[in-house]
């Protein structure tokens, strides 16, 4: 009789999980995409590309207490889109986010997670244009906060940033601003940058 009951509260369970499954699933989700991908072209007519050692160059020129980029050491080199389509993307992005009400949980899911969603979400649009052996320079970092900006008080934040034809871009999670690294206010206190 013990084993019945127990058969039988592990089916309704099961069932449960699965109603449940089904409900959140079968929820209508629409994902805004930028326009197609566009590469920024240098001079002579090339696809212009960036590396670890140029992105960590730029915010070392800002920063001297940072510490060296983590990334994937198997990634030779990111390609680096229009600033206006990197722009386009991050706008469609945050239009996703707030429509599908995605917001931070601490130690669940934080800027950690909002950046690989967005590479994810712009490298999507880069494999889909037919650049399958390169991607997009985005991740997060890590930086001290002694002025507020983008509605953020001052102490120890992650922000998530990407590189584009003007230059690397600092990006807000929670609420979408973003700004040039060159006109970010605590661009001297950023002390751990991750590029996935």
């Amino acid at each position: 009789m013990k084993f019945v009951r127990y058969v039988l509260l592990i089916l309704v369970g099961c069932c449960l999980f699965t109603m449940s499954c089904q409900a959140v699933f079968a929820s209508s989700m629409t994902v805004p995409f930028p326009g197609e991908f566009q590469p920024a072209v240098q001079n002579d007519g090339t696809i212009l590309y960036t590396s670890v050692k140029d992105i960590e160059q730029q915010f070392r020129s800002y920063s001297g207490q940072m510490t060296p980029i983590f990334y994937n050491h198997n990634i030779k080199r990111f390609i680096v889109p229009k600033a206006d389509w990197f722009l386009q993307a991050v706008d469609c992005y945050l239009e996703f986010l707030f429509a599908e009400n995605i917001r931070s949980h601490k130690d669940q899911w934080d800027c950690d997670n909002y950046s690989m969603l967005l590479t994810a979400y712009m490298n999507l649009r880069l494999w889909r244009a037919g650049y399958y052996d390169t991607k997009l320079a985005v991740g997060w970092l890590k930086v001290y906060a002694k002025v507020p900006w983008a509605g953020i008080p001052v102490g120890m934040h992650a922000l998530m940033f990407g590189v584009s034809s003007d230059g690397i871009y600092i990006i807000e999670p929670q609420n979408g601003r973003y700004v040039r690294l060159s006109s970010y206010p605590n661009r001297e206190n950023i002390q751990e940058v991750y590029l996935f």
